[in-house]
């Protein structure tokens, strides 16, 4: 996508009611390692070990624009078009001020609960026109997904600095994370977002 410098500069002034969505699975990664444990006894023991294939995760929801972060939405197993509409879309719009509910451009990629009939219908009915998602924009573009090129892999890194050993425990450090995120530093994001379309 190319942007001349005027319309760079209308990107710019809307920026504060450009909302980027996007969500990722936070893992809990603890496993035992066998060659630590020690077994005594006199006669060989039955011992079976028993590790999930897959450890626990919690999938994390976020909306941020240059000003502040909707979010963090917690959510577990599969979204289908019902619990996005639910869980995610309705809390999200309960969140926006008068102002973004008439005036914010809502982005979102092509998965298949976001781009469901019913998800759309709804989020026509809360965005009229203003919504890019599926068949509009590259939904894996750089150019239009900051939250790719800054917010998960900052928040993955501090999140897991923590060594969080429960459910409760990662969605404290992901909390922790998310909330001091300053207006500052999402307002420099979306500049660059915005440099990024220009080049």
């Amino acid at each position: 996508m190319q942007l001349d410098v005027a319309e760079g500069q209308f990107w710019r002034n809307r920026s504060p009611t450009f909302f980027f969505s996007d969500e990722a699975w936070f893992s809990l990664h603890g496993h035992v390692r066998s060659q630590n444990n020690r077994y005594y006894s006199k006669e060989k023991p039955d011992i079976v070990l028993q590790t999930q294939l897959y450890g626990q995760k919690i999938g994390v929801w976020c909306d941020f624009n240059g000003q502040r972060i909707i979010g963090p939405i917690f959510y577990e197993g599969t979204i289908n078009q019902e619990r996005y509409i639910r869980d995610i879309l309705g809390p999200f719009c309960d969140e926006l001020t008068y102002a973004e509910r008439i005036s914010v451009f809502f982005q979102q990629d092509s998965a298949t609960a976001h781009s469901a009939d019913a998800s759309m219908a709804e989020l026509h009915r809360m965005f009229g026109g203003r919504i890019i998602s599926k068949n509009l924009w590259p939904p894996r573009s750089p150019h239009l997904s900051p939250r790719f090129f800054y917010l998960w892999g900052r928040d993955k890194n501090q999140v897991y600095s923590q060594n969080p050993h429960s459910r409760n425990e990662l969605k404290e450090n992901i909390r922790n994370t998310i909330n001091p995120i300053s207006a500052a530093e999402l307002a420099k994001v979306t500049d660059n977002f915005v440099r990024r379309c220009l080049q």
